[in-house]
């Protein structure tokens, strides 16, 4: 007689009891040379829960014991160390695995419990079915409750995402911290995004590029997509219907950032590919309206308004790549600020932070009173489900306005904070840009020409075969007073006198 075993073990049965697929096949080898039977096979599932046949080794086994595939094993018995291994769930016991073994008279046969065929060896049978069912369910109620109550004191109770990794602190507490090498390329992707220059897949063809892996093997678009979607990333999560805001966690991206990428992503923002990367496509506007469109010949690049082509422009001319590069260097030269005049201004931009700091404490003050309130209505709310006050739609409904408002107002504040320090930094940027203009400009590659133009220009237009440049506001008062201290190096900050320059 052939008879085939069945092994199962879960991740906490192997921790708590030890009970090890070897310990399980030895007693069932054991069994099967008592009963006379000949082991043709050996099934084993590893880590893998009853409460289902979605286990790939017993299904193969009902394969294989079933006589109707085109390899017949005749297999007279399934052995197994309890009925449990096999399942815990008694409606796939009697719909499946019964009817597969009536239909091929393959006993089913348990090498430390009863094995009786009779009447009462059959309701045994059901009776330990039973039982492992109603197990298997009040240990899932168990474990649902710890993770319940590790979410209620801010602890993500599940496998961290991607950026993050699961780890113990020193006394051996499990916590979650930040992945350095995946968070890198998880800030990237957002902030890159949030320009709304890359699509989805651009953006995730050059993060592949770049060595981003989701698993062991590179980012995905879908991965990329849920990433984005994530609010995780914001120092947050959701478990089971409700969003956790005292997360242990540390953040990697501003609340702030999340918000704008979902924007982008709703309204479906990303970037159209191109099928070139041409220097200043998109960025120079001609007298009739339409961009000037670029085409390489041989070794060079050419600009030609883009209504050239179809005939609806009579007056552009093509202008090589090299006259426009030669026009914008001496644009940036034109913003270059003397050294001795740098502190000078940096301290009067730091007299102006000060100043904001202290109205930005006013503000701060007042939204701060307004969280206690909307965390006591979001406490009553949770405790009103759990009562059985309101439903589950409703609960739903209010905890989404009401978390809303809270994030809203946390954003609030973390911006007034921010803003103030990044006003502070950009101007300590710009000051920095123009004194070292013509030489980052010089250096950039393609995409941060791009940047920087955009940074410094408000409108680039070509107008009787003239290029005219409209700086931003606060470069063109830059410009200013670097003409100002160019041509008149005693002068002082009320001076208005300057020089304009017109490319062409």
């Amino acid at each position: 007689m052939k008879a085939v075993i069945y092994i199962r073990v879960s991740t906490e049965e192997q921790a708590k009891h030890g009970y090890s697929l070897e310990s399980q096949e030895k007693q069932c080898r054991d069994f099967a040379q008592q009963m006379g039977y000949t082991v043709a096979e050996v099934f084993a599932d590893e880590g893998l829960s009853a409460k289902d046949l979605n286990r790939p080794q017993v299904r193969n086994m009902l394969l294989y014991c079933d006589n109707k595939k085109k390899n017949q094993h005749n297999i007279d018995a399934i052995i197994v160390w309890k009925l449990d291994r096999l399942s815990r769930n008694t409606q796939d016991f009697h719909a499946t695995i019964n009817p597969l073994l009536a239909k091929n008279n393959i006993r089913l046969l348990s090498a430390t419990e009863g094995n009786d065929d009779s009447i009462g060896g059959d309701l045994a049978r059901n009776i330990y079915m039973a039982f492992a069912e109603y197990e298997r369910k009040m240990i899932g109620m168990r474990v649902n409750a710890g993770m319940q109550t590790k979410a209620e004191q801010g602890i993500y109770p599940s496998k961290a995402p991607i950026g993050y990794k699961n780890a113990k602190d020193e006394s051996g507490k499990k916590i979650i911290v930040i992945d350095e090498t995946k968070a890198f390329f998880i800030r990237r992707a957002y902030e890159l995004y949030a320009t709304r220059t890359y699509s989805l897949k651009d953006l995730r063809n050059m993060l592949a590029k770049e060595g981003f892996t989701c698993g062991k093997k590179p980012i995905s678009k879908t991965c990329l997509y849920e990433i984005l979607r994530n609010n995780f990333y914001t120092g947050v999560f959701n478990w089971q219907g409700k969003t956790y805001t005292n997360a242990k966690h540390k953040a990697i991206i501003a609340s702030s950032l999340y918000y704008k990428v979902q924007d982008v992503l709703d309204n479906k923002g990303g970037a159209r590919k191109q099928k070139h990367e041409f220097m200043f496509t998109g960025l120079i506007k001609h007298d009739c309206g339409r961009y000037l469109t670029a085409e390489r010949h041989r070794d060079n690049v050419y600009y030609v308004c883009a209504g050239k082509k179809n005939g609806n422009c009579k007056t552009s001319r093509y202008i090589r790549e090299e006259e426009l590069e030669k026009e914008f260097t001496k644009l940036f030269e034109s913003l270059l600020m003397p050294a001795e005049w740098v502190e000078k201004v940096q301290a009067e931009v730091k007299r102006c932070y000060n100043e904001f700091s202290e109205n930005n404490e006013l503000s701060i003050a007042e939204l701060s009173k307004k969280i206690p309130h909307i965390e006591n209505k979001l406490d009553t709310l949770y405790e009103d489900k759990l009562s059985g006050i309101i439903n589950n739609e409703f609960f739903m409904r209010k905890q989404e306005e009401y978390q809303t408002e809270l994030t809203k107002i946390k954003i609030q504040i973390d911006n007034i904070l921010k803003t103030t320090q990044s006003r502070f930094d950009f101007a300590n940027s710009l000051i920095e840009l123009c004194k070292d203009a013509p030489s980052l400009y010089q250096r950039a590659n393609i995409e941060n020409k791009k940047i920087m133009l955009n940074l410094v220009c408000s409108n680039i237009a070509i107008k009787d075969e003239k290029l005219l440049v409209e700086l931003k506001s606060v470069f063109s008062e830059m410009a200013k007073l670097a003409n100002i201290l160019k041509w008149y190096p005693q002068a002082n900050s009320n001076r208005c006198l300057h020089r304009e320059r017109v490319l062409s």
